[in-house]
């Protein structure tokens, strides 16, 4: 994404599991991403159904991807439940997604003086001020973008006790070795 200009930031069960570790869960199946709409749209413009080469971290192989972005990414509604997800990257190594969702400026609740309301049309909302300004960490080894407050963000979306509970999905984090491992 940043070859491409494109902001993007760790959501959903990926920012879970870099809470816990800066690992993704080992009972997740994906990984999952957030950008902007206005990112987005410049993605599907310029780059829609293109394949590109990833270089591994610490490898000399590479992985292709290619970017599918839903063509329906900019039609906001909560019931259309087909089309949650705005994009994704596909693996065409193993068919694995990384999964795009666009956040929405919410322009009709803008009042001066508020903070700005965000959305996904997957039912998530958010204040501007908790997604921005982003931060720099890492996700297994590699560089990523957090939002600025992800514990308030995770707590929303799975409940306080997803950022305490050490035991969950079969596994049990061990706090010793920083390890979700089954039960």
């Amino acid at each position: 994404m940043r070859e491409l200009s494109a902001e993007t930031w760790m959501a959903h069960g990926t920012l879970l599991g870099w809470h816990w570790n800066r690992k993704l869960l080992p009972w997740d199946t994906d990984i999952d991403v957030q950008m902007s709409e206005r990112d987005l749209a410049k993605l599907a413009v310029k780059h829609n159904m293109t394949e590109f080469e990833y270089p591994l971290p610490r490898s000399a192989s590479t992985r292709s991807y290619i970017l599918d972005v839903n063509p329906h990414f900019s039609i906001v509604s909560f019931r259309d439940v087909a089309n949650r997800i705005d994009g994704r990257w596909i693996d065409k190594t193993n068919g694995k997604f990384i999964d795009i969702t666009a956040l929405h400026v919410d322009e009709g609740d803008a009042v001066p003086g508020q903070p700005l309301s965000v959305f996904c049309k997957d039912g998530h909302q958010y204040e501007a001020q908790d997604i921005y300004p982003l931060q720099r960490s890492n996700l297994e080894g590699i560089e990523v973008l957090v939002p600025a407050k992800s514990d308030k963000i995770l707590g929303e979306e799975y409940g306080a006790k997803s950022l305490t509970n050490t035991r969950f999905h079969w596994h049990k984090f061990n706090r010793e070795s920083q390890l979700w491992e089954v039960e």
